[in-house]
C-alpha cells in the first residue's frame, strides 16, 4: 500500500514530539522518514571529529527516543525508516577522515 512520507528535520521537536506528529497527521502524512540528521551532522560523523551523541548506549539512546516513538504511535504516524547521513566521501576533510569513510 502506498503512503504519504516525509522527513521529519525541522518538524519534530525534541521538546515536544508531540506536536509535530499531530501537525504531520493533521496535513495529510501517515509516515515518517524519522531524522537523525539533527542529531549528527554529516562533517561530524566520524569518531575522528569528537561528536559524541551516538557513543551513547542503546539504553540512553532509547530512552531519549521514547518519546517520540510514543509520539508518533498517538498521532498515527508509522516511522518506516531512518534516516541518517553516511557518506563515503566528504569534500574538505582531512585525510584521515576519508580514509575511515573508505574502509
Amino acid at each position: 500500500m502506498l503512503q504519504i512520507g516525509i522527513q521529519t528535520k525541522n518538524i519534530i521537536d525534541d521538546t515536544c514530539p508531540e506536536a509535530g506528529f499531530h501537525m504531520l497527521k493533521r496535513v495529510g502524512f501517515q509516515c515518517v522518514d524519522f531524522s537523525l540528521d539533527n542529531y549528527l551532522v554529516t562533517k561530524d560523523l566520524y569518531p575522528l571529529d569528537g561528536r559524541d551523541f551516538f557513543a551513547k548506549s542503546k539504553e540512553e539512546l532509547k530512552e531519549y527516543f521514547t518519546p517520540h516513538k510514543m509520539a508518533a504511535k498517538e498521532a498515527g504516524i508509522r516511522v518506516h525508516q531512518m534516516h541518517i547521513p553516511s557518506p563515503i566521501f566528504v569534500p574538505g576533510r582531512k585525510k584521515e577522515v576519508n580514509e575511515y569513510l573508505s574502509e
